[in-house]
């Protein structure tokens, strides 16, 4: 949900756990709070829905960012290029433009 949420220009709050740091950034594209930090979780919300330049400011940043990382052109290259570097083939032709 988080990297919805981000391509959808809302700023994130998360637990810093199970990945979440990959795309809350904190302080860039979202706030992380130590798992099972209740205060924390209560500040951060407090934080934002009192803050309505942090709030654009992280959810313009998180929108860049998602599109930026996550655009499936750029997902579909970075899969090529690991199947390439683990068959220790080069990039070759533009993976794009093959023809059947």
């Amino acid at each position: 949900a988080l990297p919805q949420a981000l391509a959808a220009g809302k700023p994130v709050i998360a637990y810093d756990c199970d990945g979440a740091s990959e795309v809350c950034l904190h302080e860039k594209t979202g706030l992380l709070v130590a798992p099972g930090e209740l205060e924390g979780l209560k500040a951060a919300i407090l934080r934002l829905a009192s803050d309505p330049v942090l709030r654009e400011r992280l959810g313009s940043t998180g929108r860049a960012f998602v599109k930026e990382q996550f655009s499936a052109p750029k997902m579909v290259d970075d899969i090529y290029a690991l199947y390439c570097r683990l068959l220790g083939v080069g990039r070759g032709r533009d993976h794009r433009r093959m023809e059947s």
